[in-house]
C-alpha cells in the first residue's frame, strides 16, 4: 500500500480545499477515508485517483475527469458517448410489459425498415437505458432554453455509427422517441422501440411525453384561451393509469410537469438546479453509468436516487419542488 495521504496533500494535487474534504466527509461523499485515532483523517492514494477520475464524481469537482475510461472485457478500456436528451424533464419510463401491444412488431413480419438491417440491438438498448438512468439519478447539467438539453455521458460498449446515430436520435428534439402514457400508438419511434425491447425485454424505455412539449410560452398560444383544460384532461387520463411506476425519479417529474400545466403554469423541462460545484463551475463530464450494468448494481443505483416521501402525495409534491426551484 502507498503511502497515506493527509487532506491538505489531496487538496493540493486535485484542486481542492480542505473544508471542501470537510464537507464531503459530513455529507458521505468523496473517497474513502481513515480515521486514525480520533480526529486524524488520511486517505488511500488509489481510492483518491480512482474517486476523482470517476466522471459520475465530477460535478463535484474540477479534476478532469474526461480522459478517464474504465476497463472493459480482457483488460480493454471503453471510451464514453455524449447524449443530448431533450427537455429532461418531460420523458417516462415503462418496460416492455408494461407497455403491453405498444411494442409489437410494426411490420407484422414483413420486410424490415433500413434501420434494422444487422443493428446489435441489444447494445443499444443497454446503452438508452443507461440514459435513462442517469435522467433518474439527477446527475446531468443542463442547457436553458431555447436549447433545452441534459448532457449525459455513459459508456460505448463499442456501437457502430449508425448505432450511435439511433442513440442519439432516441434522445434528440426532432427524432425523439415520443408518446404519452395513456397513447394507443407512437408519435415517433415505433420501430426503434420494438427492436430495443425484443433484445431487451426487461429493460426500462425512456419515451418523451407528447402533450407535455406544447405545455411551453410558444405553443400555448396556439392551444387557444381554454388550454389548461386540455392538460387538465391529460392529467386525470394518467391518474387512472396503475401500472406506471410512481417510485421512480423519471415519472415523478413528469407527472409533476403536467400538474402544473394542468394549474395553468408553464413547467420547465429542464431542472431549475444545475448539478455545479460550491464554486460555480461547472463538471467537466456530467454523469456516467457503465454500460451494461448488472441488473443488481442499476437496481441499487436507481433505489439509493429515490425520493424519500412515502405518499404519492408527497412524492408528486417533492418533484414539482425540483422542478419549481424550491
Amino acid at each position: 500500500m502507498n503511502q497515506l495521504m493527509t487532506p491538505q496533500q489531496v487538496g493540493a494535487q486535485y484542486g481542492v480545499t480542505v473544508q471542501e474534504l470537510a464537507e464531503w466527509r459530513r455529507r458521505n461523499i468523496g473517497p474513502d477515508y481513515y480515521v486514525l485515532g480520533t480526529r486524524v483523517i488520511r486517505y488511500q492514494p488509489e481510492h483518491v485517483d480512482r474517486w476523482f477520475r470517476d466522471p459520475a464524481n465530477s460535478r463535484w469537482h474540477d479534476f478532469p475527469a474526461e480522459a478517464f475510461t474504465r476497463e472493459g472485457p480482457e483488460g480493454r478500456t471503453t471510451p464514453w458517448l455524449s447524449i443530448d436528451v431533450h427537455r429532461p424533464l418531460t420523458w417516462w419510463r415503462a418496460t416492455p410489459d408494461q407497455l403491453g401491444g405498444r411494442v409489437a412488431d410494426p411490420d407484422h413480419g414483413a420486410f424490415p425498415r433500413w434501420e434494422s438491417y444487422d443493428q446489435n440491438w441489444k447494445a443499444i438498448g443497454q446503452v438508452i437505458e443507461d440514459v435513462g438512468d442517469v435522467l433518474a439519478s439527477g446527475s446531468y447539467e443542463n442547457t436553458p432554453a431555447p436549447v433545452e438539453c441534459a448532457h449525459i455521458h455513459v459508456q460505448d460498449p463499442g456501437l457502430s455509427d449508425l448505432e450511435r446515430k439511433i442513440v442519439r436520435a432516441w434522445f434528440s428534439p426532432g427524432e425523439a422517441v415520443t408518446m404519452d402514457p395513456w397513447d394507443s400508438g407512437w408519435s415517433d419511434g415505433r420501430h426503434r422501440t420494438w427492436h430495443t425491447a425484443a433484445a431487451n425485454p426487461g429493460m426500462l424505455l425512456p419515451i418523451r411525453g407528447n402533450s407535455i412539449g406544447f405545455a411551453n410560452a410558444e405553443a400555448i398560444p396556439r392551444l387557444g384561451p381554454d388550454w389548461t383544460r386540455l392538460f387538465s384532461n391529460d392529467a386525470e387520463r394518467l391518474q387512472k393509469i396503475t401500472w406506471l411506476d410512481r417510485t421512480d425519479p423519471v415519472n415523478q417529474h413528469f407527472e409533476a410537469a403536467l400538474m402544473l400545466a394542468a394549474a395553468g403554469r408553464i413547467p420547465a423541462t429542464t431542472p431549475a438546479e444545475s448539478p455545479h460545484r460550491a464554486s460555480g463551475t461547472p463538471a467537466s463530464v456530467h454523469a456516467s453509468f457503465p454500460s451494461p450494468l448488472p441488473a443488481k448494481k442499476k437496481e441499487q443505483i436507481i433505489q439509493a436516487k429515490k425520493l424519500t416521501p412515502d405518499t404519492p402525495t408527497q412524492l408528486r409534491e417533492a418533484a414539482q419542488a425540483r422542478i419549481e426551484g424550491r
